[in-house]
């Protein structure tokens, strides 16, 4: 192989080879010293090729074939165990992230002051994202962006929400209790009213609009976490 070309495809395995690390199922952690050990010998002999215009040496061609063979024995003996699912890219999201942690969105500030029931909504939200159920992924993000609203009117009032609706809240607060940041009082407004109240009377909705509301849901609660 001409040095050009070596180095063209040791590149390109090196990128495959990040994919596979950060997007793909490296969950398994029997394939993780595997997928190392490929790309330790990839790496090494691009270093080579392109460095010192080296061709591919054959025992480290060898090194590479047995390290993929390794990975694929392993890959093969683990997945009868796991669950193992497609999922395409979504947006600018870690899908990884999206699919088991998506409270990991957040900002340390924001999880330390959220409950571990809203942290839960929020996973879930991110996981109904990955696997394109829109529906229930706005659903449970207006159920963290619920359930933090009524804590935020419990601090800033020194009342108990009860079971008074987000409206009368949301009013309360502008009305009776100026100190409050009138910025985050309009994107509680622009939520309730734009997103929340549609998805209370059997709206479906699309990727997009799900994606809107995860993000919407996610300036609200951070801005109302900074005051909590």
């Amino acid at each position: 192989m001409e040095t050009q070309q070596a180095a063209e495809v040791l590149l390109e395995a090196d990128e495959q080879l990040d994919k596979l690390h950060y997007e793909s199922f490296l969950s398994l952690k029997a394939l993780q010293p595997k997928a190392d050990k490929i790309t330790s010998e990839v790496r090494g002999e691009m270093e080579g090729v392109i460095l010192n215009a080296l061709r591919v040496q054959e025992d480290r061609a060898e090194a590479i074939s047995e390290a993929i063979t390794e990975f694929e024995m392993v890959l093969e003996a683990q997945t009868p165990f796991a669950y193992t699912y497609m999922i395409e890219q979504l947006r600018g999201f870690m899908m990884p992230i999206l699919v088991d942690g998506a409270d990991q969105n957040f900002s340390d500030k924001t999880t330390k002051v959220i409950n571990e029931e809203i942290k839960k909504d929020i996973r879930e939200a991110g996981r109904c994202l990955a696997f394109e159920l829109p529906t229930a992924a706005g659903i449970h993000m207006m159920r963290a962006f619920e359930k933090v609203l009524r804590h935020f009117y419990k601090v800033s009032t020194g009342k108990e929400p009860g079971t008074t609706d987000i409206y009368k809240l949301i009013r309360d607060l502008r009305e009776h209790h100026p100190d409050t940041d009138p910025k985050i009082l309009n994107i509680l407004d622009q939520i309730r009213d734009l997103h929340r109240n549609p998805l209370a009377h059997d709206v479906f909705l699309e990727i997009d609009e799900a994606v809107e509301i995860f993000d919407i849901a996610k300036s609200a609660i951070t801005a109302m976490a900074r005051k909590l």
